[in-house]
């Protein structure tokens, strides 16, 4: 290895037998060392002198010096409760107790819309409105619908959640004066808290309903 003496070299020590490994004047080792900051720093003559002992100095007073060793940062130790990953609020979209035109809908099958809200009602035919907020909770909807006498009767199936999620309720159309002739029918629900995705899905033969607008109270 670099700056060792070779082995069986004589060191040349003060006496080996005692553990007296001070180095003689004749020491091939004097000077045979290799200078290395801070480690060999304080050396007596041209260069460090190979093994622990300088010659010239106390036994062992060179070699490395511990108070010079470079202070390793204190470790900040990881905090055994980390803080909670904070979700994002779900997307709200209208109020239910606002009114609500009902072509206004964020998906629909086989739903025609009109300039005064939505026509051509079949069976399984279905409005979906994203988001609506419910708040505290309501009981009650209120739709502002036309619809013949003949077709009059059939359901319009409130559900949230998905278009077989949990019926809150089921409207009945009644008869008004025409198909272009609108009044407003209530019907009781379930009470519904918070935010969910609002469906109506249509139930019956055809020309369910048209209608203008909705609302809950």
């Amino acid at each position: 290895m670099q700056n060792n003496l070779p082995m069986g070299l004589n060191a040349h020590c003060v006496n080996a037998a005692t553990a007296d490994y001070t180095l003689k004047p004749t020491s091939p080792a004097v000077d045979a060392g290799q200078m290395i900051a801070p480690y060999t720093n304080g050396y007596a003559g041209a260069m460090p002198d190979e093994g622990a002992s300088e010659y010239g100095r106390t036994p062992f007073a060179v070699g490395a010096s511990i108070t010079a060793l470079p202070t390793m940062p204190p470790m900040t130790p990881p905090s055994p409760n980390p803080p909670p990953i904070q979700q994002p609020p779900p997307a709200t979209g209208p109020s239910a107790t606002s009114v609500i035109q009902a072509e206004n809908y964020t998906a629909m099958q086989g739903i025609s819309a009109k300039y005064t809200g939505i026509g051509y009602t079949d069976n399984g035919d279905w409005l979906q409105y994203k988001g609506v907020n419910f708040g505290p909770g309501v009981s009650a909807i209120q739709m502002n619908l036309a619809v013949a006498a003949l077709y009059a009767g059939q359901k319009i199936e409130v559900r949230i959640d998905s278009l077989t999620g949990p019926l809150i309720g089921t409207i009945r159309p009644q008869a008004t004066a025409g198909r272009s002739d609108y009044t407003v029918q209530t019907t009781s629900v379930s009470k519904v808290t918070g935010v969910h995705d609002l469906y109506f899905v249509f139930v019956g033969t055809g020309g369910i309903a048209n209608v203008d607008w909705f609302k809950f109270i």
